[in-house]
C-alpha cells in the first residue's frame, strides 16, 4: 500500500504533459463545513439551484486577469463540469460533532439517489444549490514553479439548456450565468512525495445567476422592433414624397 502511494504521483508526473506541472490542485465542491465553507448557488429569483440543466465549472490561474477552466488530470486535461445534485450523507450513522463530525460529514458527502423501494430521497438529504465532484486532480495554473502553490479562483455556473458552456452562455448576453467573487487559496500537489491532497474552495462565496427575460419580455421586445421598423419605414416614406413634390 506504501509503495503504491508513493508510485502514484511519479507515475502521474511521468505520462502528464509537461505544461501541468507547476499547478495547484483544487476539490470542486461548495458546502465542506471542516473549512468553513458553505457557498450555496442561486438563479435570479433566490432559489437554489438544482438538477442537471445546471451546471458549475472552477476557473483559476496565478493572476486574477488570466483565468482559465481548470481541467481534469486524469482524463487528458479535459474541463470538468459539475450539475446542481442534492447531496446526501452516504453514511449516515456517522453523525458525531465537533470537528471530527464536520470533517467526516465533508468526506461523507454523495449524490441522493431515489429509494428503489419508495422512489423517495433519503431524508438525509441536504439542501439544494450545492455542487461537488469526487475528481481530486483538477488543476488550474498557480504561483508555485513546481507544484502547488496560490491560485486565484472563481467559481462559474449557468443554465445548460441556453448553452453547453459558460461562455456560449456569456457570449449571447440574455442572462442564465453568473460568477462567484475571486477568491485566492492554496491548491495540492500531486507531484510531491507524499503527494498533498487537493485544496478545499476556501473563501468561496454564495451567488447568483443574471435573470433571463421572461417569455413575455421577449415577445414586447419583439413587438417592439416591428413597430419601431414600420415607423422608420414610414418616415422614409414620407420623407421621399414630400421630396417629390418640391
Amino acid at each position: 500500500m506504501k509503495a503504491q502511494t508513493i508510485l502514484a504521483p511519479l507515475s502521474l508526473a511521468m505520462f502528464l504533459p509537461g505544461t501541468i506541472v507547476g499547478q495547484a490542485t483544487f476539490q470542486l465542491q461548495n458546502l465542506n463545513p471542516s473549512y468553513g465553507i458553505d457557498a450555496p448557488v442561486f438563479d435570479a429569483e433566490g432559489l437554489p439551484l438544482a438538477g442537471t440543466e445546471y451546471r458549475a465549472e472552477l476557473w483559476g490561474a496565478a493572476t486574477p486577469d488570466a483565468l482559465v477552466p481548470a481541467v481534469n488530470l486524469r482524463l487528458n486535461e479535459t474541463r470538468l463540469t459539475v450539475p446542481f445534485l442534492k447531496a446526501c450523507l452516504k453514511n449516515p450513522t456517522k453523525r458525531r460533532v465537533g470537528a471530527r463530525g464536520l470533517q467526516e460529514m465533508a468526506e461523507n458527502l454523495g449524490f441522493c439517489r431515489p429509494s428503489p423501494l419508495t422512489g423517495r430521497i433519503s431524508k438525509h438529504a441536504l439542501s439544494d444549490g450545492y455542487f461537488f465532484s469526487t475528481e481530486s486532480f483538477l488543476a488550474v495554473p498557480s504561483t508555485a514553479t513546481g507544484g502547488g502553490g496560490y491560485a486565484w479562483l472563481q467559481v462559474r455556473a449557468w443554465d445548460a439548456r441556453i448553452g453547453s458552456t459558460y461562455e456560449e452562455v456569456a457570449a449571447l448576453g440574455i442572462g442564465g450565468y453568473g460568477e462567484s467573487p475571486l477568491f485566492y487559496a492554496p491548491g495540492g500537489d500531486p507531484f510531491v512525495i507524499p503527494a498533498t491532497p487537493p485544496g478545499p474552495l476556501i473563501g468561496l462565496q454564495s451567488f447568483s445567476l443574471r435573470p433571463v427575460p421572461e417569455p413575455s419580455t421577449w415577445a414586447l421586445l419583439a413587438l417592439g422592433g416591428l413597430v419601431l421598423g414600420w415607423t422608420v419605414r414610414q418616415q422614409r416614406r414620407l420623407g421621399g414624397g414630400s421630396a417629390k413634390h418640391r
